[in-house]
């Protein structure tokens, strides 16, 4: 049966100066008294209870108002027009106790508060409770919280206020307001109507349409990188079906956007992109693990509520913490409860999980089972049997709401959860289990199942995938492993398309329906009887019902935030079997700019309201609404030769599509974009990365892949980033030809110096010719301007490098850093390392440890720097330290860089390269240097590793008893010469007060110190080192190059080791030459620097060396080369003459085996 409203809504009057005027009407007919033990219980048919213990409970209604976007709240006034006695004398029941729906425990009946009940005094004192303002999607919206009765307790009068009328003045114009999209726009006004009490008004009070020309979206997937391949074909999907879809990692977002923890760089990539791109729907593409959801904190009577709600994600009005003390959602913080943007979550966690995903709405989309769509499983059990209440309340409820022509199943009281799972196969729509729960499933209050996981993951019902709602407490705990709602949504061979469950305690007031009820029953009420079919706007639209209640009473703030939404926001649900419908269009068009006419038909009747979507990849996504001649003209503009295709969708009609042949038409140009270069040659760190407080120019290549010349191209940037600042935004670049290149070469752009490093702000391209336009984004990687310590990661681990020797800590200050991880994810299995250099007790040099603390003898010489990789690297971090800190200075400076290899090479690898330099003037003879590390295979058991070594592969190894699966170790991979291995053990060499000595170290990295293999299960280090070598002053460096290793047993171990030496040959030690010059011992000096005719460059080579010599102007273009050849050592003299040389600004450039260095120069008129 269908259920008539509660109230009608009269719109008395439309906006009146500042005012809106309504006046709310209220049936006395649903009104309904009963008696419950000697007191009377009032109810009204879609009213609903904000319980104050010992207080008349009398039910309240909601309504909200929709005022201007840009209006200043002033007043809001709510007085009766109308008012009926109701006969008789009543003593109203007083407010109980919430109780949580999975106690079967209830309080002691709460008695009548005397105060009030002695008292004639009306109560409520005035019709309005409360009100609070919001917003939602730029529109602003009043919330009244209005008690429809007066009730007088000593006399038990008891009124009924029959007509409210409701007065709203504001001021408009009063306050800025931020446009939105005309997508955002049109999503928010069709789902406000059914919410507010005056929806011919949105479309007047709407927030302005944004002239923002920056690519717009409509979907956003957030996921993890290992699942994002696996939603590329849902990306297609949806943009063929109409959306523009963007996926974006967690890795991604969590480089580029600020915030205090992941969550809140998530909330703030939301925020950008509602903003400046137009989003709609999100999709969180993942479990808790990979998309962790924000928990606020709740408070109702005893129980402290740590709650995980994904409205953190789409209410994106305030920080949610305003009091800034890291517990978010409390009743005392600023919080909206509107949403925003409508966000779904699919906890899926592998790829395969993804697939069944995607098959399951496909197949809910396109081929549902049309016996299946009016039919309603509704099981229930006893909630509370000692006050005669039961979960078949709610579901009488919602089955009160479904139309004409439903069957709704009501299953009281079922034997067992078996029972209910043979009846789902058998296909049902809606699926209501009302009981008690926990995470695993839904109960009797005797603890009898209803529903549980057990079933729910091997249901049959495939292609008559269910809508699934539920009072219970912790069926929707995604936090939990494999909650029942999760199982539900991801069961393979049918289950759920969509589930809403809470994800804490469900609450109830008994004896009358609580807020956990009533948000499911609005739920089907918005679906069944208001029109809204979308899943995500039906979730949050009925929630928002209660949203001011949820500002006013922590109970309903409880339920709403817990009633989280796992599905695709963008689903369509069906509400009656769906119809055929068909397209017609051309078959063959040609490419170019034209308008497509469509046409749909549903049998042979023109089909009107229908989207017609046109999509062809990277090319055309354009949309329209056929009229009433089921009619609609696209505007189009394919590119290139391919297959266009057609979708048409409408509610209650099955998708038809039809494929349009795009052949090639006149001849005319498309311009894409190929490449950005950084040119950063006049910074202080040139190395071709952006960094933080650089200035560079884009160097941004586009290529005319169509048939026809682009002439008068043009090109501009734009950027959303707060950490970009644009100097020079625009370029010409004429004509180009069909299959040509062209080159913007004086684009120039700021990183402020707070940009983070590693995150990638994103610019849009506008390309521009006599023939046309086109639009694109692209990105760039901002490097570090320079750290003490940073991590590096392959494929399956990770290790922190630091500027100062040490490894896997920068042990100079704190303790910072990570480790030596492995697998990728765990936690460190590395305590302590460094790199070692020296050719006595007296001289070495390290950051290991000494008798009661760790050696500071290695000094910071460059921070680490993100490079270029080079040697077929996917990473590589560069840093310089020396012996400065030692007492007996020798000048010694190492140049480290760590690099991982790129796939297909090993992934379990990090790779350090070492080259030693005698900056000094003295020689050094007799030296060795190698790793000193202690591994703690499981970090709490330090005291059960065991360790080998492995001469053969210059290697030292450890694992842990207790871990039979996680091999780390240590191997040399140049000099090729026999390397010196040693097992260090603790008991006698770093326990004891007398240890760890500096002529301990020493024999240890000769080879002297130590076992070659661990005789028991302890805490052990190992040393792997080379030499004797020697350093000779200004003669070059001396290279060497470690490996550090995790593998899952020792046969993998020892196999990585041959990988990673042959990888080393093959790469690094094949395309460097093992003689370079330190740069501070070149002399590059040019006098004088300011000249009028001619100016001279001065030169000193320590060593033979090829150098190149050039000019540069300001804007970095060569302008002249002074000499590229090879000299030898010694004094050389260029002379530059000023011919070449407008007055102005130069840099000339050395390039050798030092590397580069740039020295400026200005010519005088």
């Amino acid at each position: 049966m269908h259920l008539a409203l509660l109230f009608f809504c009269i719109i008395a009057g439309a906006r009146l100066g500042d005012t809106v005027n309504h006046t709310l009407r209220i049936a006395s007919e649903k009104l309904k008294i009963n008696s419950y033990q000697g007191f009377d219980r009032v109810t009204l048919d879609g009213g609903f209870f904000i319980p104050e213990p010992g207080r008349p409970l009398l039910p309240v209604i909601s309504a909200t108002l929709a005022i201007p976007a840009d209006a200043r709240l002033h007043r809001v006034e709510a007085t009766p027009q109308a008012t009926e006695q109701i006969e008789g004398k009543f003593i109203v029941l007083p407010g109980q106790f919430p109780v949580p729906v999975s106690k079967s425990q209830l309080p002691e009946l709460c008695p009548p508060d005397t105060a009030i009940y002695l008292s004639d005094q009306p109560w409520p004192a005035q019709s309005l409770i409360n009100y609070s303002v919001h917003h939602t999607g730029g529109f602003q919206l009043v919330n009244l919280l209005l008690c429809p009765f007066t009730y007088f307790p000593l006399s038990g009068c008891l009124l009924l206020h029959t007509e409210i009328s409701i007065t709203v003045t504001f001021e408009s114009g009063a306050n800025p307001v931020t446009p939105i999209t005309v997508s955002q726009r049109n999503q928010h006004l069709q789902s406000l109507k059914p919410l507010v009490v005056n929806p011919d008004d949105l479309t007047t009070f709407a927030p302005p349409v944004s002239g923002n020309d920056q690519l717009s979206i409509d979907y956003l997937i957030i996921t993890s990188s290992e699942l994002k391949e696996s939603f590329q074909p849902y990306l297609e999907y949806r943009c063929q079906r109409g959306m523009r879809t963007e996926i974006r990692t967690t890795g991604w977002i969590e480089a580029n956007y600020p915030g205090r923890d992941l969550q809140e760089k998530i909330r703030n990539h939301i925020i950008d992109y509602y903003h400046n791109r137009g989003v709609v729907y999100v999709l969180l593409a993942g479990d808790n693990r990979q998309i962790p959801s924000r928990q606020i904190s709740v408070t109702v009577g005893n129980e402290q509520g740590l709650i995980p709600t994904d409205l953190y994600y789409g209410d994106l009005d305030f920080s949610w913490d305003s009091n800034h003390n890291n517990l978010f959602g409390e009743m005392d913080d600023s919080v909206d409860l509107y949403a925003d943007v409508f966000v779904g979550r699919v906890s899926v966690e592998t790829p395969e999980q993804v697939r069944n995903f995607i098959s399951k709405v496909l197949a809910f989309e396109n081929t549902p089972a049309a016996d299946y769509i009016q039919r309603s499983l509704l099981p229930s059990g006893w909630l509370w049997r000692s006050l005669n209440y039961h979960g078949k309340f709610v579901n009488d409820s919602i089955a009160e709401l479904t139309p004409a022509g439903w069957t709704d199943r009501e299953l009281e009281n079922p034997p067992g959860a078996g029972v209910v799972a043979d009846s789902f196969n058998n296909g049902f729509l809606i699926f209501d289990p009302a009981g008690h729960g926990n995470e695993t499933g839904v109960y009797d209050e005797n603890g009898t199942p209803i529903y549980t996981t057990t079933y729910a993951g091997y249901q049959t019902n495939h292609n008559r995938y269910s809508i699934i709602t539920s009072l219970a407490c912790n069926p929707g705990n995604f936090e939990a492993e494999d909650c029942l709602a999760e199982v539900a949504l991801n069961c393979r061979d049918g289950g759920a398309i969509g589930v809403m469950m809470n994800s804490r305690y469900g609450w109830g007031t008994p004896p009358v329906m609580g807020p956990s009820e009533k948000l499911c029953v609005r739920f089907y009420d918005y679906l069944l009887s208001r029109s809204e079919y979308l899943l995500g706007p039906a979730h949050n639209r009925s929630r928002e019902e209660y949203a001011g209640s949820a500002i006013y009473s922590s109970l309903w703030r409880w339920c709403l935030t817990e009633f989280n939404l796992l599905g695709d926001p963008t689903l369509d649900i069906w509400t009656a079997p769906p119809r055929n419908m068909t397209i017609t269009a051309p078959d063959t068009i040609t490419t170019g700019s034209q308008t497509l006419s469509v046409n749909v038909y549903e049998n042979t009747n023109p089909a009107s309201g229908v989207k017609v979507t046109a999509w062809k990849d990277n090319e055309v996504l354009a949309t329209g609404i056929t009229g009433g001649n089921g009619q609609v003209s696209i505007n189009i503009h394919p590119f290139t030769p391919g297959e266009l295709q057609l979708t048409a969708t409408r509610h209650n009609n099955l998708p038809a599509t039809k494929v349009v042949t795009v052949l090639q038409g006149a001849a005319e140009p498309y311009l894409v974009y190929r490449s950005c270069e950084i040119d950063d040659t006049l910074q202080s760190n040139p190395n071709r990365i952006l960094e933080p407080g650089e200035t560079a120019r884009l160097k941004i290549t586009i290529k005319n892949t169509g048939t026809a010349p682009a002439t008068s191209v043009r090109m501009k940037i734009t950027e959303t980033s707060p950490y970009i600042d644009i100097i020079d935004t625009t370029a010409i670049l004429g004509t180009i030809l069909p299959a040509e290149s062209a080159t913007a070469e004086n684009i120039t752009i700021t990183a402020v110096c707070s940009a983070p490093p590693g995150s990638e702000p994103e610019f849009t391209l506008y390309i521009h010719s006599d023939q046309n336009s086109w639009q694109t984004m692209f990105s760039i990687t901002l490097g570090y301007s320079g750290r003490t310590w940073a991590d590096i990661s392959a494929g399956n681990c990770a290790l922190t490098v630091t500027a100062r020797g040490s490894i896997g800590y920068d042990t100079d200050e704190s303790r910072r850093g990570r480790g030596f991880r492995y697998p990728l994810n765990d936690t460190s299995s590395l305590y302590l390392a460094s790199f070692a250099v020296g050719n006595s007790p007296d001289y070495l040099v390290d950051r290991f440890y000494r008798q009661h603390e760790i050696d500071q003898d290695w000094q910071l010489n460059d921070s680490i720097r993100t490079r270029l990789p080079v040697w077929n690297a996917a990473q590589l971090l560069q840093a310089s330290f020396t012996d400065l800190n030692h007492p007996r200075v020798k000048s010694v400076i190492v140049d480290q860089r760590a690099l991982v290899p790129a796939p297909p090479g090993p992934q379990n690898t990090v790779i350090l390269v070492y080259d030693l330099w005698n900056a000094g003037t003295v020689e050094l003879n007799d030296l060795y240097a190698g790793i000193l590390a202690d591994f703690d295979v499981i970090a709490t058991d330090r005291l059960h590793d065991l360790a080998w070594t492995f001469p053969e592969q210059r290697t030292a190894v450890m694992r842990n008893v207790h871990n039979p699966n996680r091999f780390l170790g240590i191997k040399q991979l140049y000099p090729t010469t026999p390397a010196h291995l040693t097992c260090i053990d603790h008991a006698i060499y770093v326990y004891p007060d007398s240890a760890m000595t500096e002529d301990m170290k020493y024999r240890a990295i000769t080879g002297n110190l130590g076992v070659r293999q661990s005789d028991r299960p302890f805490n052990w280090s190992v040393s792997v080192s080379t030499g004797p070598f020697e350093l000779m002053p200004g003669a070059g460096k001396r290279r060497m190059a470690f490996a550090f290793i995790g593998a899952p047993d020792s046969i993998s171990f020892l196999n990585t080791c041959q990988m990673v030496q042959e990888w080393y040959d093959q790469n690094v030690g094949v395309q460097e030459s093992q003689t370079l010059i330190k740069p501070d011992l070149i002399n590059f000096s040019i006098e004088p620097s300011i000249f009028n005719r001619t100016t001279t460059v001065h030169l000193h080579l320590p060593i033979h060396s090829r150098v190149r010599l050039t000019i540069h102007d300001i804007a970095g273009r060569t302008v002249t080369q002074l000499f590229n050849g090879s000299l030898d050592a010694g004094n050389h003299q260029f002379a530059v003459n000023s011919e070449k040389l407008a007055p102005g600004v130069y840099f000339v450039r050395l390039e050798s085996q030092a590397g580069r260095q740039t020295l400026r120069i200005l010519r005088l008129k």
